[in-house]
């Protein structure tokens, strides 16, 4: 590494990457394993490469538009096989290292910031748009059921608004009945009255 500073960083961007072993063809490959496997060592990554192929050239228009640093920059290695690797199996070229968080956000998130794949703080962090498309879909979620929630209350107060003016009707239709009722007891007595006069 050109700096040991980025030490973590680079074991997190690169993670198995860089346990693995690169081989020429399928024949080594299953030699490999064979041999692997004899000695009970079976979780091993092996990546078949063609080990004749030339460093790759990744034009400027490929690499982000930051001053910072990528986990291609700071690898230092006489291997063009392994470099190859590690920009073709994890767009090394195209991943990021700042020294803290803050400083990662605003990198990852900036619209204006192209060819970023990833963004690793000096501890190791991955600051990467997924995760912050995972936080806001929470989010959504969340706003999501408090409107549920809100259309729940909601609809149950316009039910009971309904209820209580329902109720209102039906005490002012009770009330009128029991007006004209009291209305009719009262006038009986006056019209029997008249009758019996006459």
């Amino acid at each position: 590494l050109a700096s040991e500073s980025w030490s973590v960083a680079v074991d997190s961007a690169c993670g198995g990457l860089l346990d693995a072993f690169i081989v020429t063809c399928c024949k080594d490959l299953h030699v490999l394993r064979e041999c692997a496997s004899k000695v009970n060592f079976n979780n091993l990554r092996i990546i078949v490469y063609d080990f004749t192929r030339p460093r790759l050239i990744i034009p400027d228009g490929s690499l982000p538009t930051t001053e910072h640093p990528t986990v291609l920059s700071v690898i230092q290695s006489e291997n063009h096989t392994v470099l190859n690797v590690l920009v073709d199996q994890g767009h090394a070229e195209r991943q990021v290292l700042v020294k803290d968080y803050e400083v990662g956000k605003s990198l990852a998130f900036d619209d204006r910031m192209r060819n970023i794949k990833e963004v690793y703080t000096s501890d190791g962090d991955k600051i990467s748009l997924g995760e912050k498309i995972a936080e806001l879909k929470n989010e959504a979620e969340g706003i999501q059921r408090t409107i549920v929630e809100k259309n729940g209350q909601k609809s149950k107060l316009v039910k009971d608004q309904c209820d209580l003016e329902q109720k209102i009707a039906d005490s002012k239709v009770k009330f009128l009945l029991m007006c004209n009722a009291f209305q009719l007891s009262c006038n009986l007595p006056c019209c029997f009255a008249e009758k019996t006069r006459t």
